[in-house]
């Protein structure tokens, strides 16, 4: 070891040495440790949910005040009872007063807010309101009741109301908080200080909601194959939940989603209140260490009188401390900043990074930030006067959230641009990925406006800036731990826990052509996306079980970027979620064609601004989060543009950015104001589909089409399976086999068959005639379906990062039970996408090219494998072997190789299928494909129908475990003939109902002849009723028998064939009302 060193980690030693003897003075008698991470204090300050017993009426029906309403003893017991999530219209249906509008045809028997379409529908005869008056037109009243620990006296009282629409008057135990003039906006916290009304004990709180302002009227979408549900409507003049007027895959909502669709929480601190916290983490890319910190906060003096003491950090994985001393005068507001040079607690040698889904595991990060009073202000602050707000009136509305951001005490310096906004310079390769979130302004392009000025400051010294409302921009210099003793320190007065992750994002905009792509880097490594679209559920009537089972479906199909189209801030247990199991986020703040150039959408542009700056500042944490997007699809107009892209940079700075998906390298006429800011290397332009194309033209486009360097959008339906449409639409199987678009109905067009819907049943009904049943239009849509959904995945990963570098499907998900767009449905029964999906994204993937029956291997191993051997068989449909070749193969990390084609016989059957597969060298299977092709035309895949019967059979054990269950099968062909799609599903025997949600890590399997494959799945233990499942296996050509299982839960196995007519089920327990699934199991046991 060299002196040089020795000295150094002499240094580093003393240094802890000496960061712990400040630990001690900083925490006396360990008042820091008395709490633990993630728990709510029970002391000075704290912090309470009140999501659950609330109850709601109409104002109409409600004489009394909002005084009267909201004292603790007032009497809501004819109110109906609700919890949050809750909208008026949704817990009218869990009541019982209207039904539930996801099944059927039943959203004309409710009335729309919109009376020219009640008129036009007869509706206005549903109201339940004395005299028919239209339910939507007034406010409701949300009440409910909590308790308040005796510690609250004397504190700080806040009341945040984390997303309600449209408009509110707030009232607690007798005393208006707040107005409807100041709580307003759907996309906004309110954050209200409900000091002068809290009290220790019983607290009542009442909320009177009243209706967007502009309900629009909207449109049907009745005709099969016909025009998709028009959403530029009035509507947009409001910030509100645009989505709510319905569009082609979501109903018209009737009461525009009125209510709280978020939730809502209390919490209680001395008189300075720490906001905003935010960790940035920066990497010395190529290098992943050291990792350093930046943290910055807002503090609040809320009193009238000066105070002063110490702001403490601490992370709870390193246990490393910093603190500063900070006075604030009343009503005064510094932002603190710490930096990583001057604290070295905020330096984390070999950190533990944050990845992405597949590319490695997801640790997280706690930061305590705690504020301490002084003894010395806390024996002032004793006989001090909290500012109080008047009873009618009160200004906290519009001060706690929404005042103006301080000036940043670190920001870049006046020619940084942020990411997406910088171009190579001529000469400069475009292959060198940008390592830094802001990008020099020389690398080919103009200084950026709207640039925040940097510090005129010196490191090392304190920066302050003045700022409105007397607020100031507060920078620590060095670590003043030292300066604060025991003695000194008082009472705790805020804490805030902040949970990030250690990651850095980077971008690279390449060239083909004359297109242009864009590829993700995190820490370092290139990421190919593979995702897509999602939906909040119609009514909000999802929760954090709920959400995280749908996350485990997306994770579990080897997914991992998501975007959210209609709403701009999802919960925050959604991106909580995200970040434990590494889905990544792309955050489209803007509805598409909402604010187009030449409207006047929305009308308050400054209420738009403020909302565009909360929704910044409460997901920046977020590790998850990589980008931000105006706009999905369009254009913003000008001062939206300017407004959103100062707001990103001013308030985050570390994400990529995105215009819109709008601006393909061939559209040549865009905005001046967007101009600059491109090209942004991703879109969801044509050529694309939404309905059905022959899977080669996805490989075409691939090929040809540079927009499909980067492909935002594309999809196709996915027809659940008849056991889901038994469900929401009543009249499924009354439909004559004579009629011309049997089993069709306008109930599937209401359901989202329009004209999206169209070439995939004219595909259907072109290749195998005309269904007599709606089972056989369930079994025939399965082809299409699996076929349309691994082609588009394996085009774009058979010329990986050689030409494209990610895909997103529209979409993932349902917002209701839907006949259209999902991997796995509004049941949450996984779908024949979903594996088909799975089967595309495996890590070492073997496929063939429709164009030219090219075997591929791709790989998203960050290392070459060698001795990978892959096996291809071509078999007739007589399940006759008719071709075979094997070939040893090496894999380049990360990418593809073309290994042989496959040769097709002149005289092979109308159909012939092709199983690939990839083992390794110590003979694993790695990877296994299964194909069926016709020989010349689509058509001939109608000879399907003649496939032979196969005889499966199958065993099962199950291994109960704390939450879950984990199923282990084995499924056997036994006969001479290939057992096609073979489906398995777990049900309770007792009611025959599926347990769901499911995750199998395979499923549609098909077999060869003699073949035997394990197949594992996991559920949640709670929904299989306490009863031992049963495994139902159905098929294409599967024989019906019963069989015995063997192992741990022994239940009999219940075979049946593709044409046995299944019982119908009733609404499973999970998804009636706020049904959702059980608690997950461990991160490590997402995948089987």
């Amino acid at each position: 070891m060299t002196k040089k060193v020795q000295a150094v980690r002499g240094a580093q030693l003393s240094c802890r040495l000496l960061w712990g003897m400040i630990l001690l003075l900083l925490y006396p008698q360990g008042s820091f440790l008395a709490v633990g991470f993630g728990q709510t204090p029970s002391g000075p300050v704290g912090r309470i949910t009140i999501d659950e017993h609330w109850q709601m009426k109409s104002s109409v029906l409600v004489p009394e005040s909002g005084e009267q309403i909201s004292q603790p003893n007032y009497s809501a017991n004819q109110w109906h009872p609700t919890r949050l999530p809750a909208t008026a219209l949704s817990t009218l249906i869990r009541n019982g007063v209207y039904p539930d509008l996801r099944i059927g045809l039943n959203s004309f028997r409710i009335p729309d807010a919109s009376d020219e379409f009640n008129q036009k529908h007869d509706l206005a005869k549903y109201s339940y309101l004395p005299d028919g008056r239209n339910p939507w037109w007034d406010p409701y009243w949300f009440r409910t009741t909590f308790h308040l620990p005796d510690s609250v006296a004397g504190k700080r009282v806040w009341l945040t109301l984390k997303g309600i629409n449209y408009r509110a008057d707030v009232w607690l135990n007798g005393r208006r908080i707040a107005d409807a003039q100041q709580v307003v906006g759907a996309f906004s916290r309110h954050r209200l200080d409900a000091t002068a009304a809290a009290r220790p004990g019983a607290n009542a709180l009442a909320l009177r909601i009243h209706p967007v302002d502009h309900p629009g009227v909207p449109e049907t979408q009745l005709e099969l194959f016909g025009r998709d549900r028009p959403f530029q409507k009035e509507i947009m003049k409001d910030v509100t939940l645009v989505m709510s007027i319905g569009y082609d895959c979501m109903p018209t909502v009737p009461d525009r989603h009125l209510g709280l669709w978020q939730g809502v929480e209390v919490e209680w601190t001395g008189p300075v209140d720490i906001r905003h916290p935010f960790v940035r983490t920066e990497l010395p890319l190529p290098a992943t260490s050291p990792a350093r910190l930046t943290v910055s906060a807002e503090l609040t003096n809320c009193s009238d009188r000066p105070v002063e003491g110490v702001l403490t950090g601490r992370l709870e994985q390193t246990g490393g401390a910093f603190s500063a001393q900070v006075a604030l005068q009343p009503g005064h507001t510094k932002q603190v900043v710490f930096k990583p040079e001057d604290h070295p607690a905020l330096v984390i040698e070999n950190p533990r990074l944050w990845w992405p889904n597949g590319y490695g595991d997801q640790p997280l990060y706690t930061l305590r930030l705690q504020f301490y009073l002084s003894k010395i202000e806390q024996s002032k602050l004793a006989q001090t006067r909290w500012a109080q707000p008047p009873v009618e009136q009160s200004t906290s509305a519009q001060t706690e959230w929404d005042q103006k951001e301080v000036e940043k005490a670190e920001t870049p310096s006046a020619a940084a641009l942020p990411p997406w906004m910088s171009l190579p310079r001529k000469g400069q390769s475009r292959r060198q990925p940008s390592q830094a979130p802001w990008i020099p302004a020389s690398a080919g392009m103009t200084q950026a406006p709207l640039q925040p000025a940097s510090p005129s400051s010196q490191p090392g010294s304190p920066a302050v800036g003045s700022g409105e409302s007397g607020q100031t921009a507060f920078s620590v210099s060095s670590a003043k731990s030292g300066d604060a003793n025991r003695e000194a320190l008082g009472e705790l007065s805020d804490q805030e826990d902040v949970r990030f992750g250690i990651r850095q994002i980077s971008r690279e905009l390449y060239q083909r052509g004359d297109a242009h792509g864009l590829r993700l880097y995190i820490n370092g490594r290139r990421i190919f996306c593979r995702g897509g679209y999602l939906q909040p559920e119609i009514l909000f009537d999802w929760d954090a079980r709920r959400m995280e089972a749908e996350i485990r479906y997306l994770t579990h199909a080897r997914l991992n970027l998501v975007f959210f189209e209609d709403i701009p801030v999802p919960p925050d247990e959604f991106l909580d979620l995200c970040d434990r199991y590494g889905l990544m986020f792309g955050n489209c703040f803007y509805g598409c064609y909402w604010m187009q150039p030449g409207t006047p959408y929305p009308e308050d542009l400054e209420l738009l601004a403020r909302s565009t700056v909360d929704i910044i500042r409460r997901i920046r944490n977020h590790p998850s989060l990589v980008l931000y997007m105006a706009m999905n699809e369009g254009e913003t107009r000008r001062e939206v543009y300017t407004m959103w892209r100062e707001a990103i940079q001013d308030h985050d700075g570390t994400r990529l950015g995105i215009p819109s998906g709008s601006f393909p390298d061939y559209r040549k006429e865009v905005p001046e104001w967007i101009r600059p800011d491109l090209p942004v290397g991703v879109n969801d332009y044509p050529p694309k589909s939404y309905g059905w194309v022959e899977p080669e033209q996805f490989f075409r486009w691939v090929r040809e089409k540079g927009n499909w360097m980067f492909m935002l959008e594309s999809g196709s339906p996915s027809v659940p399976p008849i056991e889901s449409l038994r469900r929401f639409l009543p009249d499924l199987e009354q439909v004559r086999p004579d009629s011309t678009y049997c089993p069709l109905t306008s109930a599937w067009a209401h359901h989202d068959a329009c004209h999206y819907f169209k070439p995939y049943d004219e595909a259907m009904r072109r290749i195998f005639g005309q269904p007599k049943t709606v089972a056989d239009y369930c079994r025939r849509s399965q082809l299409l379906t699996y076929d349309q959904h691994r082609a588009m995945f394996e085009a774009v990963q058979h010329r990986m990062w050689e030409i494209t570098s990610g895909f997103c499907q529209w979409k993932l998900n349902a917002c209701w039970p839907s006949v259209e767009w999902q991997i796995y449905d509004w049941y949450l029964r996984p779908m024949l996408s979903l594996y088909a999906i799975r089967k595309a994204t495996e890590p070492l993937h073997v496929q063939l090219s429709p164009l030219d029956r090219m075997v591929t291997v791709v790989s998203s191993r960050p290392e070459p494998v060698e001795g990978l051997r892959v096996r291809a068989r071509l078999l007739d449909l007589e399940s006759k072997l008719r071709w075979e070749h094997q070939q040893t193969v090496e894999i380049p990390a990360d990418g593809f190789r073309e290994v042989f084609p496959v040769p097709v016989p002149e005289d092979i059957t109308p159909v012939y299928f092709v199983r690939l597969d990839l083992v390794d060298r110590n003979a694993r299977q790695v990877s296994e494909n299964f194909y069926w092709l016709p020989r010349s035309d689509l058509k001939e895949l109608a000879h399907l129908e003649k496939l032979p019967a196969a005889e499966v059979s199958a065993q099962m054990t199950l291994h109960p475990q704390a939450t879950e269950t984990a199923a282990e099968v084995t499924v056997q062909n036994r006969s001479d003939r290939i057992a096609f799609l073979v489906h398995l599903s777990l049900c309770r025997p007792t009611d025959g109902e599926e347990i769901l949600p499911v995750w199998w890590d395979d499923n549609y399997v098909c077999l060869l002849p003699g073949e035997s494959r394990p197949v594992r799945a996991r559920f949640p233990k709670a929904e299989a009723g306490g009863e031992k499942p049963l495994l139902k296996l159905t098929g294409w050509n599967v024989r019906q028998r019963e069989e015995a299982a063997s192992g741990l839960w022994p239940a009999p196995l219940k075979l049946t064939g593709w044409n046995v007519r299944q019982r119908k089920d009733a609404l499973p327990k999970f998804c009636v009302s706020r049904g959702a699934p059980p608690t997950s199991s461990p991160r490590t046991a997402q995948t089987p």
